[in-house]
């Protein structure tokens, strides 16, 4: 889309998004996109020859997460059923968590800071709910990639365990 429309421009852009309009994931409207063209469909079709290899990676890194996370603090795969696409862990304060990992070295995503009821956009469709506001304000996702080894799993678990064994017991 060409245009010299700051807001038609604005909203373009969110529509990419699902109508994010910040990198904090701020929904403004309700939108959709599609990022398969035919090129993409090219290239999936090929990949669709690896696609177990792929799930069951993921199953094994999803439960090396499990066991090495154990007794330390909560996670959960969401992909019991199938393919683990998030390892996500639930803590206190994930935001001090993810910048102690990132002065490991070690990338992490609060992939939704907020539940969709207290999304602008999507409040009138959302149902207000404390579970969902719970899950949204103690969530950090891990890394979790079928290319990732093992042992950088064993690292992120000994991060993880490192920085909650740092923290004042609670009360």
């Amino acid at each position: 889309v060409l245009t010299d429309d700051d807001v038609l421009a604005g909203t373009v852009r969110s529509w990419r998004q699902h109508g994010r309009v910040d990198p904090t994931g701020l929904h403004e409207a309700p939108a959709g996109n599609s990022r398969l063209d035919e090129i993409q469909a090219a290239v999936l079709r090929l990949r669709l020859a690896d696609l177990d290899a792929a799930l069951r990676r993921r199953r094994t890194l999803s439960q090396r997460y499990r066991a090495g996370l154990e007794g330390c603090i909560g996670y959960t795969d969401h992909g019991r059923h199938g393919a683990p696409h998030l390892a996500v862990v639930r803590v206190d304060d994930p935001d001090g968590l993810a910048e102690h990992l990132r002065a490991n070295g070690i990338g992490s995503r609060r992939h939704y800071p907020r539940p969709l009821c207290e999304e602008p956009g999507l409040a009138a469709w959302a149902k207000a709910t404390p579970h969902a506001r719970a899950w949204a304000q103690t969530c950090l996702s891990l890394p979790l990639w079928p290319g990732l080894s093992l042992t950088v799993v064993d690292d992120i678990c000994a991060s993880v365990a490192q920085w909650v064994a740092s923290r004042p017991p609670r009360t």
